[in-house]
Order: C-alpha cells, then sequence, then structure tokens
C-alpha cells in the first residue's frame, strides 16, 4: 500500500510539473499582436523569427474581425521577408475553420514588393524591427483562436 501511495504522488508531481511547464511557455510566449485592428487580428510569432542576413522568416497568423459562415476563421502563414529589398514571399498558408481542421492553401512562392499601408508592410515593421509601437507583446494566442473556432461553430461571431 505504501508504494501505490508513493506511486501516486509521484504521478501527481510529475502532473503538477507539466502543467507548470505549458503555463511558463504560455505566460513566455513571444507573439505580438497588431494593434491597430485595420486587418482584423493580426498575430506574428518572435520566438520562431529566423534572421539571415536581410531576409526574415516567421509565423503569422491572422483572423477576420467578424466570423462570416463557411468562411475560415484564421489563418497561419509563414512568410519570408526581404528587409533591405522590402519584399516578402508567403511560403505556407493554413486555414483553420469552426471545427478547428487545417486546410493547406496553395501558395505561388514569389517575392513581391511590400505595398505601404498593407498587412504585409506591418508585418515587415514586425520582422525587420522598425516599427513604430503598433506591436504589442500578448499571451494565450492559441487559446484566443480556440474560443473564436468555438463560437464559430456556435454560430456565433464577435
Amino acid at each position: 500500500m505504501r508504494i501505490t501511495s508513493q506511486v501516486k504522488r509521484i504521478a501527481l508531481a510529475a502532473v503538477g510539473v507539466a502543467l507548470l511547464a505549458q503555463a511558463a511557455d504560455a505566460l513566455a510566449s513571444d507573439w505580438s499582436t497588431y494593434t491597430p485592428r485595420k486587418f482584423g487580428y493580426l498575430f506574428a510569432d518572435k520566438q520562431e523569427l529566423v534572421k539571415n542576413g536581410d531576409t526574415v522568416k516567421f509565423w503569422s497568423a491572422q483572423a477576420p474581425a467578424h466570423i462570416e459562415p463557411g468562411t475560415p476563421v484564421y489563418t497561419k502563414d509563414a512568410y519570408v521577408v526581404d528587409c533591405r529589398q522590402h519584399t516578402f514571399k508567403v511560403v505556407q498558408s493554413t486555414q483553420y475553420d469552426a471545427s478547428e481542421q487545417a486546410t493547406d492553401v496553395p501558395v505561388i512562392v514569389q517575392n513581391r514588393e511590400i505595398e505601404p499601408d498593407s498587412k504585409e508592410d506591418a508585418l515587415s515593421q514586425f520582422a525587420c524591427g522598425t516599427d513604430k509601437g503598433a506591436w504589442m507583446p500578448v499571451t494565450a494566442v492559441a487559446e484566443f483562436f480556440h474560443e473564436r473556432a468555438k463560437n464559430a461553430k456556435q454560430g456565433l461571431s464577435y
């Protein structure tokens, strides 16, 4: 009986450590959000940002300001931005529906000019470190998207 009790304590301690690690990861999130809501909810992941000379690769996530039936609840894109040439390309795009089912979207991987005041302009400011305070750190991004998907599944909108 004593061994069973010790095994239970060890198992509970392991679960507690795992939960604390998850909570610490959530609090230490390196996601940022673009505070003007001009593009809906726009996020960029600093933790996954990879610099190679003037080129920066990173993940972005976007949700429309209002959820419409039959449209993606959110989209995640992998961007490559050339800070010197002021160009970008999307190398991967995945849309998520109200059931959080992922659908890969075909992309044409080619460099394009970054238009002023565009979503890509905002993202390049994040990636190249030239933003003027428009990007703010944020936590619980995954939970935000999960809640949006749950609401969309129930027919609710923001």
